[in-house]
């Protein structure tokens, strides 16, 4: 699921409270899919009239990942798991796993 999608969910959960719509979506998608705060957000934009389904330009940190770096890691060993590329890199697992799918 996207980030597009889940909003369409908070769109649609609208008539219900920020605490009932990140339930409803964990029960369905597993728990701590989503946090009452990030739905919390999402029904302000909407008050507000924002109603884009796109990411705003820089929302989060930066990447400091090199993907020549990784690459190299990759290829040395190529049954290497996520979590061991994570600690070799010192970044967080969620950068080594959208970086792998920029350079595939």
């Amino acid at each position: 699921m996207t980030k597009k999608d889940l909003r369409l969910v908070f769109l649609h959960d609208f008539k219900h409270n920020a605490s009932q719509t990140a339930a409803n979506i964990n029960r369905a998608w597993g728990e701590a899919w989503i946090s009452d705060r990030t739905v919390r957000r999402w029904f302000q934009k909407s008050r507000n009239g924002d109603e884009s389904l796109e990411d705003e330009e820089g929302r989060g940190r930066s990447c400091n990942l090199d993907n020549e770096q990784l690459k190299a890691i990759v290829g040395q060993n190529q049954l290497q798991s996520i979590g061991e590329m994570f600690q070799a890199l010192a970044v967080g697992i969620a950068t080594v796993s959208r970086n792998l799918q920029k350079i595939e």
